[in-house]
């Protein structure tokens, strides 16, 4: 039976999916808080006070969004660790004591380098950067704390999620990183072949899966790929963003640079476990995410 779900907990309140689940969860009668470090007078989840916070604020479920992010997990591996393993582990320790549902918000990363086909949860695990080792080893803690305590989590893969709420910047999103780079200057740096192939989800349709998981009653313990099933190279992604933006794509100087260590060629999500456990199709198209997305940079 569903436990009623009333009051909803997000760290990483004041990322990109947090502020738009935040919005969200809102307009659908939630009560909801939010943990996050650039928010004024908020506990850092790595902090001995995180306990205290959470009992205090006491929430039915955690979605748990809060992370280092994974494009800058080499220059900073400490860190990393620190925020997305030892920090993460706080806050499935007191959702397992406590009995709370709990949402982990994984990554396509922890697949790695795989053969070009869509990926399946089935996929072993071959991560090639320590973001991506950190969230298969919250995965793995999450399955053995289960044993102890019958923990009600669910584990979502996200691949590349993109947005408005993406703070501009070249290290973060393959979608966030072109754009940012096109409305600076017509030069466009891209780290890798531009026949990489990309599952890109809008963020409002990562949204709605959430929110599907907070109130379903179907998927504990399951672990789920969060995309569209849709492959695009990245080649294809610029010219759809020359075409929103109007740019001509002839005057755009692309510079080819040696790849980013653990950047996996093929990313492209099988979204057969999406759509039969949740019930979820994807409402956004490529073109119409992407026009979203300049327009909120435009303002």
């Amino acid at each position: 039976m569903l436990k009623t779900i009333s009051h909803v907990l997000i760290t990483g309140g004041e990322g990109m999916i947090g502020q738009s689940l935040n919005k969200y969860l809102l307009s659908k009668g939630f009560e909801v808080s939010i943990i996050d470090v650039n928010q004024k007078n908020s506990v850092d989840i790595t902090s001995n006070e995180i306990e205290e916070v959470l009992n205090k604020i006491n929430p039915d479920c955690i979605v748990h969004a809060a992370a280092h992010p994974g494009g800058k997990s080499m220059e900073d591996p400490v860190n990393n660790t620190k925020i997305n393993s030892f920090g993460s582990m706080q806050i499935f320790n007191w959702c397992s004591k406590l009995k709370k549902k709990l949402i982990f918000l994984s990554s396509s990363a922890i697949y790695g380098e795989v053969q070009e086909t869509p990926i399946t949860e089935k996929q072993a695990p071959n991560p090639g950067t320590i973001y991506a080792v950190n969230k298969v080893a919250c995965e793995n803690y999450l399955k053995i704390l289960d044993q102890k305590y019958n923990l009600d989590f669910t584990i979502l893969r996200l691949f590349a999620t993109y947005g408005a709420g993406h703070k501009p910047n070249t290290f973060q999103g393959i979608v966030n990183v072109i754009i940012t780079q096109l409305m600076n200057d017509k030069s466009l740096v891209i780290k890798g072949s531009l026949e990489r192939k990309r599952d890109l989800i809008y963020v409002e349709d990562t949204i709605l899966a959430i929110y599907k998981s907070i109130i379903s009653d179907k998927i504990s313990k399951k672990t789920i790929n969060i995309g569209t099933g849709k492959s695009i190279s990245i080649n294809d992604l610029i010219n759809e963003l020359c075409k929103v933006m109007s740019i001509s794509r002839k005057k755009i100087n692309i510079v080819e640079t040696e790849g980013t260590i653990g950047d996996p060629f093929y990313s492209v999500a099988d979204v057969s476990q999406l759509k039969n456990l949740l019930d979820f199709e994807h409402q956004f198209s490529l073109s119409e995410g992407l026009s979203e997305m300049f327009k909120f940079r435009q303002i």
